[in-house]
């Protein structure tokens, strides 16, 4: 009978997130636990060889990663499964360059190169709100992050702007009416809108969220977004 966790992955069953052929060979790097889902990550090692190709094999990923050449989020990551997801920042210091993790219109990864000098951040979304001791709340990101906060208007499905090395939140992104979303599930993934109008859910439905993405309405889940801005993003896509 086997025991514990498989030490291996197939190629052909890893999720959805994974740009890669699935029959090219047996397996694949296998993804360790970390913040973001294995259905809506890949591993390190695979966006290095497999998107970037920076490496060929798995002997280049590896001395390429104990180097410290690159980091997520500001960390050094030394693990090829270390899980990588969406608006992660990748760094990589020995050719100065620098990668956004996003989702295309298939709801597959793909890394937008950006700026290798411009300030390290990510946006997350709020999962998690909770007052601590009296005075004192703490908010979690869908990611795992967590801040503690004295005075703060965030709620359940805002977004916060995070700054690195100092993982800190530097900005606060509500969910409201203009606000600017990424669209991460449904019909309409990847693109970029503007929430025209918010309907309130209950227990038994979530809210709506009315949309406008170049002059088309529509309406979508609250789950299917994530605010990454108010009166522009502050995430730059690949226009679809």
């Amino acid at each position: 009978m086997r025991k514990g966790q498989r030490k291996h992955q197939k190629r052909i069953s890893v999720g959805k997130a994974f740009n890669v052929l699935r029959k090219e060979s047996t397996w694949i790097i296998k993804q360790e636990t970390g913040a973001h889902s294995k259905q809506n990550s890949i591993t390190l090692g695979i966006a290095l060889r497999d998107l970037l190709k920076i490496a060929s094999n798995m002997k280049e990923i590896k001395a390429l990663l104990n180097k410290g050449e690159v980091t997520v989020n500001g960390i050094k990551r030394k693990e090829p499964g270390f899980t990588i997801g969406l608006f992660d920042l990748i760094k990589i210091k020995n050719i100065e360059s620098a990668y956004r993790v996003l989702i295309d219109s298939k709801s597959r990864i793909y890394l937008k190169q950006i700026d290798f000098k411009e300030k390290e951040f990510k946006v997350s979304r709020i999962k998690v709100k909770k007052i601590i001791k009296t005075g004192i709340t703490q908010v979690t990101t869908e990611d795992g992050f967590n801040f503690k906060v004295k005075e703060t208007k965030l709620k359940v499905n805002d977004s916060v702007k995070i700054d690195f090395p100092e993982i800190k939140i530097s900005e606060e992104l509500p969910l409201k009416e203009n606000s600017i979303v990424l669209i991460v599930k449904g019909t309409h993934v990847g693109q970029i809108a503007k929430i025209k109008e918010i309907t309130a859910g209950n227990q038994k439905r979530s809210s709506l969220i009315l949309l406008e993405h170049k002059k088309e309405s529509f309406q979508t889940t609250i789950d299917n977004i994530v605010v990454i801005g108010i009166a522009k993003p502050l995430i730059e896509v690949d226009l679809q």
